[in-house]
Order: C-alpha cells, then sequence, then structure tokens
C-alpha cells in the first residue's frame, strides 16, 4: 500500500507555520534580553519645579538624610530635568549610591547677553546646591551674544567646551569654591581680557583658555606654572600673577 501523498500546499503551509514560530521564538528572547539590559539603567524624567532662593549652599537634604558635595560624585550618571519655572534645562547629579546631590545646569532656553548662574535649584520641593556648569557638550545655543558670565561659589566643576567659541564674551567672574575647569571650556572667546581663577581649581583641561586672543592679565594657582603654554596656547603676551 501507498503512503499517503502530501500536497504541494499541505508542505508549503508546514513551513510557513514551523517560520513564524521560529520568529516568535525569536522576539521573545530579543525582548526578554531588552528588559534585562535595561534594568538598573537611570531613566529620563521631566519635571516642573519651583524657583528657589540663590544662596549658595554645599549641601542638600531630603528623607532626613543630607548629602554633601564631598561624597563622590558621578557627573556623567545624569538625569534630564527640564522646568517650566526656569530658565535652563538642569541634569541631576548622583553618588555612588544613586542619590541626587546637586545638579548640573546643561542648557539656557533664550538668548541673553549676561549669565549669573543659580547656585541652588528647587526639585519635588528639595533644594540642591548646582554643583556643575555644562554637561560635556556645550551648554549654549546662543554663543554669539553672550558678554558675561558669573559662577557661583557653589559650582564645582565647568565641564568640556562649557562656553568655548563665545566671541562677545568679555567678562568671566570665577567664585571660590571651583575645582575642576574642562578641556576647551572658554576656548575662542576672543574679547576676554582679563582673568583670575580661585585659588581652589585643582584641575585645568588642556586647551581651557586656548585662542583668546585678547586675553592679557591673568590671575592662576602656581600648581598650574608648568601647564600655561598647554592650557592658554595662542594666547600672546600674557601678564601672569601666581597665587599660593
Amino acid at each position: 500500500m501507498l503512503p499517503p501523498r502530501v500536497s504541494y500546499h499541505a508542505k508549503t503551509a508546514e513551513r510557513s507555520l514551523m517560520m513564524k514560530k521560529f520568529f516568535a521564538l525569536f522576539l521573545v528572547i530579543g525582548l526578554v534580553t531588552l528588559i534585562f539590559a535595561s534594568c538598573g539603567e537611570p531613566g529620563q524624567t521631566e519635571t516642573s519645579g519651583t524657583t528657589g532662593s540663590s544662596t549658595a549652599s554645599g549641601t542638600s537634604s531630603t528623607s532626613g538624610t543630607t548629602a554633601t558635595t564631598e561624597t563622590t560624585r558621578a557627573f556623567n550618571d545624569q538625569q534630564l530635568v527640564d522646568s517650566l519655572d526656569y530658565d535652563y534645562v538642569i541634569r541631576t547629579v548622583l553618588d555612588e549610591n544613586r542619590q541626587i546631590i546637586g545638579v548640573a545646569v546643561s542648557d539656557w532656553k533664550k538668548s541673553t547677553e549676561s549669565i549669573t548662574v543659580d547656585s541652588e535649584y528647587v526639585l519635588d520641593g528639595v533644594t540642591y546646591p548646582v554643583i556643575q556648569v555644562g554637561t560635556g557638550q556645550g551648554v549654549l545655543t546662543f554663543r554669539s551674544q553672550l558678554k558675561s558670565v558669573t559662577i557661583p561659589g557653589s559650582v564645582l566643576k565647568i565641564a568640556k567646551s562649557a562656553f568655548s567659541y563665545c566671541p562677545e564674551l568679555k567678562v568671566l567672574n570665577l567664585s571660590e569654591g571651583l575645582e575642576e575647569i574642562g578641556e576647551a571650556a572658554f576656548w575662542a572667546c576672543n574679547k576676554l581680557e582679563s582673568l583670575s581663577i580661585p585659588s581652589t581649581v585643582k584641575t585645568i583641561g588642556a586647551s581651557a583658555f586656548a585662542e583668546c586672543t585678547s586675553l592679557r592679565s591673568v590671575t592662576i594657582p602656581r600648581i598650574f606654572e608648568d601647564q600655561i603654554d598647554e592650557i592658554f596656547a595662542g594666547c600672546n603676551d600674557l601678564e601672569i600673577t601666581y597665587i599660593d
């Protein structure tokens, strides 16, 4: 007796069913892998903050605990927050325990000739110090108009390229408490004529003030004496005063 014959269409339907099962299994495995890979990563949040005061603060409190800016900072582990009550976007700065210890000013929303960075930011009813300006990718979309920048004592770090190529920037006020100025932070600010770097600064990145062609008077901690050519590349006729 001959075996039953299976039609071509039946075989095709069977193969199609098997392929569908295979792809379904593949999609399930991919989804599970994606879920596990994303576990533990900080999400992005948007919120409406409330305007806080502008007095300097080195600590922040939440739920009865106090976090200070002396705690190890993870500047690259940040969450974006855009509040309608402020003229700029911030990123929260987390410590090694993933607790918010401060905020980083990320971007201004409108053009202005003068910036005075706030020393505090109120998020969900809690006041945090502003401890960083810029997030490493530049903070200004209106470079051509900016003429004056004032950084408060709460700020510990000015990030890489934060104010690079602001050709009209003439006044820069840096406060005691600042610890780090990133690479090319003020590169090619061609109208900047004088500069006083606080004694608290411990790190200055390469070309931080390079090509500031009008710069003549510089006051800077003596620990940077051997780095002058690197920090101020392209700046001629500098009169440098060292502080201990």
